[in-house]
C-alpha cells in the first residue's frame, strides 16, 4: 500500500491543491486500516491501482451500466464524493472505446481539474434546476441526500438514469423511487395515446401498466391489439412479454420503446411492427399510431364469434347490420343470409364502432357503409330495408351519423 500511494502522489498530486493532498494523505492513506468507511476505502483502493485484477463493487455496477445503456456515450455522475473512483474507471473505458464523455457533479472533490481529456467536473452541489444535456445517461452510486434531486432532475427531462442506493436514512424519507421515471414514461404514453384517439375519433379502451406481470395477469382476461412495451419493463422484460402476448394475441401489434437503437434487433424475435427511441415518442408518435391502425385494419377486417363450438368468421364489409334480442344476436350479410349466436350488443358496440357500424337504438347496430339516409325517425338502407332509430336522442343520433358519414 505504501508503494502504491507512492506512485499515486507522484502521478496525479498535481491534479489535487494542497489541502486536498494533505486530507489524502492524514484521512485516506494513513488511517486507511482503521475507517470504517467503506465509500472511502473503495475510492481508494481503487485509485491506488489496489483493486486491479479483483471484481468489485465498481466494476459489478460498471458491467450492469454497459450491459444495459452502454458506456459509449454522454454520462452525469453525481455525488462521487472526495475522489471521483468511478468515474475515472468509465472515462478510461471511453477513452479506449475513442467514444463518450463524463462529467461530475460534486462540491467536496478534492480534484481541481480532471484527469482525462473526455471528463468535465463541476464542484458544485447537483439540484432539481441544475442544467444538464437531456441526452445524457445519469447515474450514482451511493448517492445519499442527493438522491431525489437526482430523480427529479433526470424525470423532468426524461433521461435514462441508474442509481444505486444506499441505507442512509433518506431511504425511508418519503423519496421517489426509480419507478417514479417508468411512471412518468408510461404517463406520457397514456397523454399521447388519448390526444391520438381523441383528435382521429376512434373509440378506444386503454390499459397501462408498470409491473410486466400484471399485463400479462390481464391478458388472460382482456383481448389487446396493440402494445407499447418498454424493453426495459419488470420483472419480465418487454421481449419476454412480448413472446407472451404474440402467443396469447396472434394478430397483436407490438411497438417497442426504448433508449437505444441497439436493442431494435431483440424486437424482430417477437415480430415487432415498430421501434420508437425513447427521445423520438412524442415527435414519431402520430406517424407510428397511423401505421398501426393502418395495420390494424388490414388485419381486423373480419368478425369472429363462436357457434356450437365452432368459430365464425364474417367480413365486417359484409355485415349489413345486427339486431339482438333476448341476449342473442342475429347477423344479417348483404347476401341476405343470417345467423344467430349468443352474445349482448353491449359487449360488441366499440370493437364495431370502429369499422363505421353506428347503435341506432337499443337493439340494432347498423353499418353505414349501407345507409344511404337517416330521416323521420328510420334509417333507410339499401335493399329497401328500414328500420326504426331511437326518438329520444335521436338530434344526437344525427350527429353522430352525419360525423362518422363524413368520416367514410
Amino acid at each position: 500500500m505504501e508503494e502504491a500511494y507512492q506512485e499515486y502522489k507522484k502521478n496525479y498530486e498535481h491534479f489535487c491543491n494542497e489541502k486536498a493532498r494533505k486530507y489524502i494523505e492524514d484521512n485516506l492513506f494513513n488511517g486507511a486500516n482503521r475507517t470504517s468507511n467503506t465509500d472511502i476505502l473503495m475510492q481508494l483502493y481503487s485509485e491506488l491501482g489496489l483493486d486491479i485484477g479483483k471484481h468489485t463493487f465498481y466494476d459489478e455496477h460498471l458491467e450492469r451500466i454497459n450491459s444495459i445503456f452502454g458506456l459509449d456515450r454522454d454520462i452525469i455522475e453525481v455525488a462521487s464524493r472526495y475522489i471521483p473512483a468511478f468515474a475515472n474507471k468509465i472515462a478510461k473505458k471511453q477513452l479506449a472505446l475513442n467514444r463518450g464523455t463524463i462529467t461530475v457533479y460534486e462540491p467536496e472533490l478534492f480534484e481541481e481539474k480532471a484527469k482525462y481529456s473526455n471528463m468535465t467536473i463541476h464542484k458544485e452541489k447537483f439540484t432539481e434546476q441544475t442544467k444538464i444535456n437531456k441526452d445524457s445517461l445519469g447515474i450514482g452510486i451511493l448517492t445519499c441526500d442527493t438522491t431525489e434531486a437526482m430523480i427529479r432532475n433526470f424525470c423532468k427531462n426524461n433521461m435514462d438514469f441508474y442509481i444505486s442506493m444506499c441505507n442512509c436514512t433518506h431511504k425511508s424519507n418519503n423519496i421517489f423511487s426509480a419507478y417514479q421515471y417508468q411512471n412518468k414514461m408510461v404517463d406520457l404514453a397514456e397523454s399521447l395515446l388519448e390526444k391520438y384517439f381523441f383528435e382521429a375519433k376512434v373509440p378506444y379502451e386503454l390499459f397501462s401498466y408498470t409491473d410486466s406481470s400484471l399485463l400479462v395477469e390481464d391478458s388472460k382476461k382482456y383481448s389487446f391489439d396493440i402494445a407499447f412495451l418498454d424493453v426495459e419493463m419488470n420483472p419480465v422484460n418487454g421481449i419476454q412479454t412480448g413472446e407472451y402476448l404474440r402467443s396469447t394475441f396472434p394478430n397483436i401489434i407490438l411497438i417497442y420503446v426504448s433508449g437505444y437503437i441497439d436493442y431494435s434487433v431483440q424486437g424482430y424475435k417477437v415480430q415487432a411492427f415498430r421501434y420508437i427511441l425513447k427521445k423520438d415518442l412524442d415527435a414519431l408518435f402520430k406517424e407510428d399510431m397511423d401505421a398501426a391502425l393502418l395495420q390494424y385494419r388490414k388485419i381486423n377486417d373480419y368478425f369472429t364469434y363462436k357457434k356450437d363450438g365452432e368459430t365464425i368468421i364474417v367480413p365486417y364489409r359484409d355485415i349489413v347490420y345486427l339486431m339482438s334480442s333476448e341476449r342473442k344476436v342475429t347477423v344479417y350479410t348483404d347476401n341476405e343470409e343470417t345467423d344467430t349466436f349468443y352474445a349482448k350488443l353491449d359487449d360488441l358496440e366499440k370493437q364495431f364502432e370502429y369499422h363505421n357500424f353506428l347503435r341506432v337504438q337499443q337493439s340494432y347496430l347498423v353499418n353505414l357503409k349501407y345507409a344511404l339516409k337517416l330521416s323521420n325517425y328510420n334509417i333507410y338502407l339499401r335493399n329497401n330495408i328500414v328500420i326504426p332509430v331511437t326518438k329520444r336522442n335521436y338530434q344526437q343520433l344525427r350527429l353522430n351519423y352525419t360525423e362518422m358519414k363524413g368520416r367514410m
